[in-house]
């Protein structure tokens, strides 16, 4: 009879620590950080991209985990393991090489901000503005012609911690041009600043790039090929049953 109730006892034991690991390895942790609209914390969705990110996975049978740190330490934790993705991050060519990427989750335009009063000359190249003080955000990609010429000291760039930080420098005058997302330049301009001064800004219609978002995740993680492929698989549905679109609607209508 003991031996039975311990047999017992131990296969309930097994069973619950198998349930256990299942509900784990269905749970998928991701690295983010505070990109509003497109990723926040404040938000019930946590941003649009955030929001696609999830009904992608749930599609396909997984639940995930959403952790907001600042942006540089979201890549770091991804290669350290602690994460199992980081979302979201434009398309390098660096990037292609050191990690899986996925296939594109939406397209999105960095243009300068500026003053009106500010008058920017048309350009070619970045060395065009080299007269230009540039402001940064710590962590952000940008282009890398934009990094080698700031390294080089051709391009003069002051980094800071946040978008808010550069836009508050930027109405002061303290720099010349903040290169930004164009909906989350113009969300934090109208959310953080009073209209009059808001008004004072505007952007350039040329395009610093046109940047692909994506889910980043570590190539010599066995299990981040299978699930970039089925993220992949969800998000070619999502964009042809009209999800996405609708999603960006709901971001238009400050969902997020």
């Amino acid at each position: 009879m003991e031996v039975l109730v311990v047999k017992t006892l131990l296969v309930l034991l097994v069973s619950g620590l198998l349930a256990q690991a299942s509900v784990q390895a269905d749970t998928i942790r991701i690295g983010t950080g505070e990109y509003a609209p497109w990723t926040t914390e404040s938000s019930e969705h946590f941003g649009l991209v955030n929001r696609i990110v999830a009904e992608a996975f749930r599609r396909q049978g997984f639940t995930v985990d959403f952790v907001f740190v600042p942006w540089v330490r979201a890549r770091a934790d991804t290669e350290s393991g602690r994460f199992d993705a980081s979302s979201f991050w434009f398309r390098r060519p660096e990037y292609e090489t050191q990690y899986l990427l996925s296939d594109t989750i939406f397209v999105q335009r960095e243009v300068f901000f500026h003053l009106k009063q500010t008058k920017l000359p048309s350009w070619n190249s970045l060395e065009d503005l080299k007269d230009r003080v540039f402001g940064a955000t710590i962590g952000y990609s940008y282009t890398q012609e934009f990094w080698d010429m700031a390294k080089g000291k051709i391009l003069q760039v002051e980094e800071t911690s946040s978008d808010l930080v550069n836009f508050r420098k930027l109405v002061r005058g303290r720099i010349d041009v903040f290169p930004c997302e164009e909906v989350t330049g113009w969300r934090i301009l109208n959310k953080e600043f009073d209209r009059g001064i808001a008004n004072l800004v505007t952007t350039q219609d040329k395009p610093l790039r046109t940047a692909e978002a994506t889910l980043l995740m570590i190539r010599d993680k066995p299990e981040s090929v299978r699930l970039i492929d089925l993220f992949n698989q969800a998000l070619e549905k999502m964009k042809a049953d009209g999800t996405i679109d609708r999603y960006y609607d709901d971001m238009l209508g400050g969902v997020y």
